[in-house]
């Protein structure tokens, strides 16, 4: 276990939530989805307070039960899950100056939803706001917002640290002043196939490219930069999502308030540029396809704070349909694996708002259900076993 984990306690509540049994019927493509589900959230909070926090959460009612909560982790802002047969572990980043900021393991009971601290590593960048895995599971890797650089480190089958992180740095600036100064690495991500990894950069306004090692024992040997992907100046470049077919990318950028459409090739052609802020508040926030691929999510904050909603063509393309306005500051938002609710995580309002959706339209309904909690940021979904 990395020398870098503190001890800290863990607040586990039993629930009280009967395991679901299957049902027949079709859910969005994807049939025979087990209506009840673990929600986790992630929250800026300190590290004495319950950061992390788990609900049963039956997604065909969408009615949501608290379940569990963890406290030690300053700022567990953004998670991934990696889900191994029946064993699930949670990666958290802890978003803090360049001395506090960490990546945490969390073990996770998809039986009832208890979790415990199991290691910590420092990310050597400041301000860590995303975390994922590699897809063979071996790496976690984290993009350090004020570090201006990527952090990789080994991990075990049992979701501890191998070793130190090692960061790969970079350089540059961009148009906006006081947004752009910097590198400000936002998102790290793979691409469909594998072989290569994305870093997106807000700061200055391209999509770092990287080939991958599957061989290297080092962390410092698993990446090799070999180029950019530039869009347009001061768009402030922030999440990117592949669709089903690994065919197209769509990037949000937070300045510009626009959605980049790229060819998912290894040139990552740019096709178009849709609105998703009409108003110029330079917040853009998260972006989620639907299961089906059929329609596109994007969030907003600052001003006209909402979630603007994209009919997806054939081809790809992008056309604007509407727009549901939410609570304050929606920064993530996730879709049930059922497609039939979307979750907002509304940070200044201190809840997590639900909305149905149509699955003819794609148009989002407030069902006036919300789920109060402090500063939510980050939502994902678990299994239940």
């Amino acid at each position: 276990m990395n020398a870098f984990v503190r001890t800290i306690a863990a607040t586990v509540a039993a629930c009280g939530v009967a395991a679901c049994a299957s049902r027949g019927g079709q859910v969005a493509e994807e049939a025979t989805q087990c209506d009840s589900l673990w929600l986790v959230v992630g929250s800026y909070a300190s590290a004495s307070d319950d950061g992390v926090k788990v609900y049963a959460f039956d997604q065909s009612t969408a009615e949501a039960v608290p379940v569990s909560a963890l406290a030690g982790i300053s700022n567990p802002s953004y998670l991934t899950v990696v889900e191994r047969d029946d064993a699930v572990t949670l990666f958290s980043v802890s978003e803090g100056g360049a001395e506090g900021s960490s990546v945490h393991s969390i073990t996770f009971d998809r039986t009832d939803g208890s979790m415990m601290l199991a290691d910590a590593v420092a990310t050597h960048g400041a301000a860590p706001c995303y975390v994922t895995t590699s897809p063979d599971r071996r790496w976690v890797l984290a993009a350090n917002y004020n570090g201006a650089n990527v952090s990789v480190v080994a991990v075990d089958s049992m979701g501890c640290f191998v070793g130190d992180a090692a960061t790969y740095a970079f350089e540059g600036s961009g148009p906006v002043a006081g947004r752009q100064s910097q590198p400000h690495l936002h998102c790290v991500e793979f691409m469909p196939d594998g072989t290569r990894l994305l870093a997106t950069d807000l700061g200055t306004d391209c999509i770092h490219v990287f080939a991958v090692n599957d061989t290297a024992s080092l962390a410092s040997d698993y990446l090799r930069h070999v180029g950019d992907v530039s869009v347009e100046p001061g768009s402030g470049p922030r999440h990117i999502v592949f669709d089903r077919r690994a065919a197209h990318a769509y990037l949000i950028n937070e300045i510009s308030g626009r959605v980049t459409v790229f060819d998912a090739s290894p040139e990552m052609n740019i096709r178009q540029y849709a609105v998703s802020d009409s108003v110029g508040a330079q917040g853009s926030g998260d972006i989620h396809l639907s299961a089906d691929g059929r329609f596109l999510y994007t969030s907003n904050r600052l001003q006209a704070d909402g979630i603007a909603i994209f009919r997806v063509a054939d081809d790809g393309s992008l056309e604007r349909i509407g727009y549901q306005s939410t609570g304050r500051h929606p920064r993530n938002f996730v879709i049930t694996p059922n497609d039939r609710f979307l979750l907002v995580a509304c940070r200044d309002d201190n809840a997590i708002e639900i909305y149905a959706r149509d699955l003819a339209t794609g148009l989002l309904t407030p069902t006036g259900k919300t789920i109060e909690t402090t500063a939510p940021v980050c939502l994902k979904f678990v299994k239940r076993r």
